[in-house]
This record gives C-alpha cells, sequence and structure tokens, in this order.
C-alpha cells in the first residue's frame, strides 16, 4: 500500500495466492469443495524447500517463492490425499523409464519426418555439426 493508504494497480502476493486458491474455486463454482483447507474439503498442498540461497534469507517467505521459486523447490506435493511428490522426488511415475521412453518417441517422429521430407534433414545437417 502507499503511503497515503491508496491501493496500488497491482495486487500482493497474498492477494494473487488468494485469487489462484479461493477464486478460482469460486470462478468455477466448485468452491464447496475445494479452494481452501477447511475440514470437509478436498485439499492440494504443496511444502516448499526454502533452505536455498534463492529463497533464503527473507522476511516475507510466500513474496520469495512469488518471485524466486521453481517447480525444483517444491518438495511435497499432496493431491485430494495422494502423495505425488516426497522429498522433492515424484511418487507415481518412475521418471528414469518415463523420460527414456520420451525421448525414443521424438527420436521415431524426428526419423519419420526426414524420411518423408529428405530435404529437411540435408538443411539439418548442415545447421547442426554432429
Amino acid at each position: 500500500m502507499l503511503a497515503d493508504n491508496r491501493r496500488t494497480a497491482r495486487p500482493t502476493f497474498y492477494e494473487l495466492l488468494e485469487r489462484a486458491t479461493r477464486g478460482g474455486a469460486e470462478a468455477l463454482g466448485i468452491d464447496k469443495d475445494v479452494g481452501s483447507l477447511e475440514p470437509g474439503k478436498k485439499a492440494d498442498v504443496i511444502t516448499v524447500d526454502m533452505l536455498n540461497p534463492y529463497l533464503t534469507p527473507t522476511r516475507e517467505p510466500l513474496t520469495s517463492i512469488f518471485l524466486y521459486a521453481t517447480p525444483a523447490d517444491i518438495d511435497n506435493v499432496v493431491c485430494d490425499g495422494r502423495l505425488l511428490k516426497e522429498d522433492g522426488k515424484l511418487t507415481t511415475i518412475d521418471m528414469g523409464k518415463t523420460l527414456t521412453t520420451a525421448q525414443a518417441t521424438c527420436d521415431e517422429i524426428i526419423d519419420r519426418f526426414f524420411q518423408e521430407h529428405p530435404d529437411q534433414r540435408l538443411r539439418w545437417k548442415k545447421a547442426v555439426p554432429y
């Protein structure tokens, strides 16, 4: 807030969090089930590892999270009672297997494209020296 108590046009990070949670649920008409941590409601909760030099030290943890946190800083995720990420590791997928499968799929798509468009393969080879 400004010194004379006029509001700025930019919302605070606390207002943004409110809009993203409760406000989003209200906009979708599902605020009786989600949007805030209350008995009887479904809850999605994350915890953030604040012990890194980009987030700490701070006087305002929420501000630091909004401005500087990355997905890697989220150490735990619970969605509707299911633990999806624990201590920084996803619990529902095998990341190594998933990435290996994704890379193989990517290679297949690119190889098929080059088979269908050989002129593009030549351009690629000129642009990428390896």
